[in-house]
Parts: C-alpha cells; structure tokens; sequence
C-alpha cells in the first residue's frame, strides 16, 4: 500500500479479467439456469400441485442452494483461468524474477493485489449471478401472474425461521468462496513455469482442485444445516 497507483494497475488488469470481460456470459448463463429450473419445476411438479401454488412453496430456495456453488465453478473456469494464465505468462519469460531482481517483492507488488481483486471480483460475480436467475425466474413466474421479485427474493432478504440457516450458509460459503478460489489461482499461477506447457498445467491443476474444493465445501455444509 505504500505504492497506490501500482497497485492499483495491477488490480484493475485482473478486475477487466476477471469481471468485466466475462460479465456478459455470468449474465446469460445465470438467467438462463434461473428461467430453466424453475420452468421445470412448474411443468413437471408434483402431480395435482398448480404450477402457481408450487412456485410460491419453492420461492427463492433455488437461488440460495444453486448461487454459490455455481457462480464459483464458473468463475474458475472462466475467470481464474484468465488470471492464472496471466500470472503464468509473467513466470514464463522471468519477468517475475526480473522484479525481484530490481529489488521489488513480487508478492507485494503482483500477488497481493491480484489476490485482492480476485476475491472481490468473485464476490461481485456471485452477487450478479443471483441476480441473474431471479431475473430468469421473475420471467416464468410471470406467466403465471406472480410477483417474481417479491416472491424470489424473500429467501435471500428476508427469509422465513425455518429457512434462515439456509441463507446463512449460502453467505458463508460465498465468502469462503471467494478468498479461497482466489488463493488458489495465485498460488498457481505465481509458481515457477520452467516451460511453456507448465502455465496450462497451472490452469488445469487450478481448475481441478477449486472445483473439488467446492463440492467438498458444499457436501460438508448440508450435512450441517440439515
């Protein structure tokens, strides 16, 4: 923090990376997932259930159990991937251990603000991607003539005594989440690449271990709020 404006470049390079660039495909896919499982849902619902009666009993319950986990594969895939590759190409050519030769810490001047950035990047993308599949909802719901927002939203702003715990966890795991996802990808991508072939190894090894990494997280934290 004593050099603001470096670090500030480095942190607005993984900001276009990782959010501002993808921003329009979290926006899609998002919309899409919440417009198509609640779709689903009201088609192939419980039988003699009306389809209006079953979406006002499933609210917003989707949104909170499926946001966290797949806005965070998603943002490995396509936005740790896009960072990690960049850290990697910096290793490749020494450009890291060039700094280090001028006397800079890498890890002050490169890692922490990248690291920074990721993290509020991923917290930004889980809060679009909620956004995204109420608004895919609030489009099925108004075929029915449900106020989608009001009956969407209620789960995550203010959801029912018996439903809190659910909301809880969906936070913490997106906090979780996010500086983890991070940490990974800037391991990763900061290590040493003796070869070319060592940045897509870094890409793939960051992959794997996130996605692992959120379905342990997810499997660990139903079993304590069921």
């Amino acid at each position: 923090m004593k050099h603001p404006g470096d670090f500030f470049i480095v942190a607005r390079r993984v900001l276009a990376q990782t959010l501002l660039r993808p921003l329009v495909f979290y926006a899609i896919v998002s919309t899409l997932i919440g417009y198509t499982v609640l779709f689903v849902i009201s088609k192939v619902g419980g039988a003699g259930v009306r389809p209006d009666a079953l979406l006002r009993q499933i609210g917003g319950s989707h949104v909170v159990a499926l946001a966290p986990a797949l806005s965070a594969l998603l943002f490995v895939a396509a936005s740790g991937s896009a960072t990690n590759a960049w850290l990697g190409s910096m290793g490749l050519p020494k450009q890291t251990l060039a700094l280090e030769a001028l006397g800079v810490d890498r890890r002050a001047y490169l890692w922490a603000p990248a690291w920074l950035a990721a993290g509020l990047c991923y917290l930004a993308v889980a809060a679009l991607f909620a956004l995204g599949m109420i608004a895919g909802g609030m489009l099925v719901c108004r075929s029915y003539g449900i106020n989608g927002w009001e009956l969407l939203t209620g789960d995550l702003l203010d959801p029912r005594p018996e439903r809190v715990r659910y909301a809880v966890r969906a936070a913490f795991l997106v906090w979780i989440y996010a500086w983890g996802i991070a940490s990974d990808v800037i391991a990763k991508g900061g290590a040493a690449k003796p070869e070319a072939d060592s940045v897509t190894r870094g890409m793939t090894a960051s992959v794997v271990a996130c996605t692992l990494w959120v379905v342990a997280w997810e499997l660990a934290t139903v079993l304590v709020v069921v």
